[in-house]
């Protein structure tokens, strides 16, 4: 009776583990998405497990390292940044890749392994807009260069 208590509490503390695991996963690298995916706006952070994380800080790429890897000791697939970007900024379904399972023998791809794109720089048009509270637009000349102009009324 008591061994059979003992696989029981041991059962539930590995799923217990295995859930905080996936959500801290899923949480962290859909809000990295999100805001990546509004960093042409300018710098970009968000708010999560009681701290900012900032886009340009090498911390939050420590603490991404950290998840994937949990995730990969789960024997799963790592969802590359570019699917966050896409699902939790632009509402893409990843489905068919969260939650996969590694073949046997395969390994693990993280983030860290690949090449970092840089991030957008800030639009100029933004920086005029914030400056001046009044709504512009960038468009063509006619010598076919590109202006930023007031938007009329």
């Amino acid at each position: 009776m008591i061994s059979w208590l003992i696989r029981k509490y041991k059962v539930r503390k590995q799923q217990k583990h295995h859930d905080k695991v996936i959500k801290d996963y899923r949480t962290f690298a859909a809000s990295l998405g999100d805001a990546i995916s509004y960093a042409h706006m300018g710098s970009v952070s968000f708010d999560l497990f009681g701290k900012s994380w900032s886009l340009k800080d090498p911390e939050t790429e420590h603490m991404l390292d950290k998840l994937e890897e949990q995730y990969a000791e789960l024997g799963y697939r790592i969802v590359p940044v570019d699917d966050w970007v896409d699902y939790a900024g632009w509402g893409v379904n990843i489905d068919h890749l969260w939650l996969v399972k590694r073949d046997e023998g395969e390994r693990p791809v993280f983030s860290k392994s690949e090449q970092k794109r840089e991030l957008p720089e800030p639009s100029p048009l933004l920086d005029i807009v914030l400056e001046t509270g009044k709504a512009h637009e960038q468009v063509m000349n006619d010598e076919g260069e590109m202006e930023i102009r007031q938007v009329e009324d």
